[in-house]
C-alpha cells in the first residue's frame, strides 16, 4: 500500500472533518431525546455511595448505556471579597481552607499570543520588547519553548490555483 500524496491527505482530512462536524449535529440530537426518555423513565441510585446522583439505564442495539444525572455542580473558585466569599467565610469559618485554596495568579489580557505580542512592542522598546518576550514563553523541563502545530481544516479555501 502506497503513502497518500499531500492532497489525497488534505481531501480525506477535509472530508472526515466535514462528517464529524454532522455527526456531532446528529448526536447532539440523539442525546436530547436519550435524556428526555431518561428525564421521565425509572431512574435508580448511583452504585458508589458518596455519589450523588441517579440514573437511568437506556437499553438498545444489544447494549445499555447509562443517562447519569449528576448532583448539582458546586463552585471551582470564586473572587476574594466576593459574596459568595464572605457567606461561606460565615458558614466554614477557619475550616474554608481545607477546600478552597486562596491563590493569587497573573492571567494574561490578551485573547491570544499575537495580540499580546502587538501589546507588548508598542509598549516596550526593542530590547524590553525581547527580553520580555522570552520571559513570557512558555517552556518544557528542558528549557526548550512549548509551542503547537495546529493543521487548520476550518480555515481551508478553495485552491484558485489547481486547475
Amino acid at each position: 500500500m502506497s503513502t497518500p500524496t499531500l492532497e489525497q491527505d488534505i481531501a480525506r482530512g477535509l472530508e472526515i472533518r466535514r462528517q464529524i462536524e454532522l455527526l456531532q449535529i446528529e448526536l447532539k440530537a440523539i442525546e436530547a431525546r436519550v435524556q428526555a426518555i431518561a428525564e421521565i423513565g425509572k431512574q435508580e441510585p448511583l452504585k458508589e455511595a458518596d455519589r450523588e446522583g441517579k440514573k437511568f439505564v437506556a437499553r438498545g442495539a444489544g447494549c445499555i448505556v447509562p443517562v447519569i444525572f449528576e448532583s448539582d455542580l458546586l463552585i471551582a473558585s470564586f473572587k476574594p471579597d466576593s459574596d459568595t466569599h464572605k457567606r461561606l467565610v460565615e458558614i466554614a469559618g477557619d475550616k474554608l481552607a481545607d477546600f478552597f485554596a486562596d491563590v493569587r495568579k497573573f492571567e494574561r489580557r490578551q485573547d491570544d499570543g499575537r495580540a499580546f505580542r502587538r501589546s507588548a512592542r508598542a509598549a516596550f522598546d526593542p530590547d524590553t520588547y525581547a527580553a520580555f518576550i522570552r520571559g513570557c514563553l512558555d517552556v518544557k523541563k528542558d528549557g526548550i519553548p512549548k509551542s503547537r502545530v495546529i493543521v487548520a481544516w476550518k480555515e481551508a479555501e478553495p485552491d484558485t490555483a489547481a486547475v
